[in-house]
Parts: structure tokens; C-alpha cells; sequence
């Protein structure tokens, strides 16, 4: 496939599944139509950024990388799990631990992403989801059997 191709498939999808949403997200109370307003808001102004692109560069004919299977297996795995243990385990611990193994699958664990990285950058991106659900948009999420 193509750059060029790809742009606009990936464009055309991410334009069309954040209307549907923004159209889904008006249909909200006021107070919990905020943030996927915000997000569907987001996604749409850079999909259509992308597809834009898409159509525009004619000379993004090169080939781009296939999809590495085992990696998108994996991902594939650790977000099923990440999702069964929300309830459980609570979101901030469920989250932390996503992304720190999804840190460490991406980054190439043991070719620069160190264990270190990955504890630090999961803690970071923990308190960032805490600061934005609980105390920015007072999201009430399920605090699980760890906290």
C-alpha cells in the first residue's frame, strides 16, 4: 500500500468515526458531553488534516512498512486484558500497568526502553489521567479492589 492510500483510508475513517461521534456526544447530559466533544473535536480537525494531505500529495507513491503480526497480536492481547481488569483492579492501577507494558512493547524493551522508563512513564501518565478525569472533568471511574 501506499502513502498516499493509506492517508486517505486512514483520513476518511477517522473523519467519519469522529462524526459519528460528535454526533453521538451532543445527545449527552451537558456535564458528560465535555470531554468526548473535546476528543471527537480533536480526532475529526486531524483526520481531516490527514486525508487532506492524502489527496493533495500526488508523489506519495512509496511503499510504507507492513503491519509487524506478532507486535498487533500482543497489543492485541494486553488491551484485552487491560480492559477485563478495569473493573477489578480499579482504572488507575489497570492503567498503569497498560501503559508500562504497552510502553515497553512499543519502545523495543531491552533495545532503549529501560524498566525504569517504562515505571516512570506509566506512573507520569497515571497522575495526568488522574489530574484530567477525576479533578478536571470529575469523571467517577472504578477504583477496584487495590485502592
Amino acid at each position: 500500500m501506499t502513502q498516499r492510500k493509506q492517508d486517505i483510508i486512514f483520513g476518511a475513517t477517522g473523519t467519519a468515526i469522529s462524526l459519528v461521534v460528535l454526533w453521538l456526544s451532543v445527545q449527552y447530559p451537558s456535564d458528560s458531553a465535555l470531554f468526548p466533544l473535546l476528543s471527537a473535536s480533536g480526532i475529526f480537525v486531524c483526520s481531516l488534516a490527514i486525508l487532506a494531505m492524502g489527496i493533495r500529495n500526488k508523489e506519495a507513491t512509496g511503499k510504507v512498512e507492513g503491519i509487524n503480526l506478532r507486535s498487533a497480536a500482543l497489543f492485541g492481547v494486553v488491551l484485552l486484558l487491560y480492559v477485563l481488569s478495569i473493573e477489578k483492579a480499579g482504572f488507575f492501577s489497570s492503567s498503569f500497568f497498560f501503559v508500562m507494558a504497552v510502553s515497553m512493547l512499543w519502545g523495543g524493551f531491552g533495545k532503549g526502553v529501560s524498566l525504569r522508563f517504562s515505571l516512570l512513564f506509566a506512573a507520569l501518565f497515571t497522575v495526568f489521567l488522574y489530574i484530567t478525569f477525576v479533578k478536571i472533568f470529575t469523571v467517577p471511574l472504578p477504583k477496584g479492589f487495590l485502592l
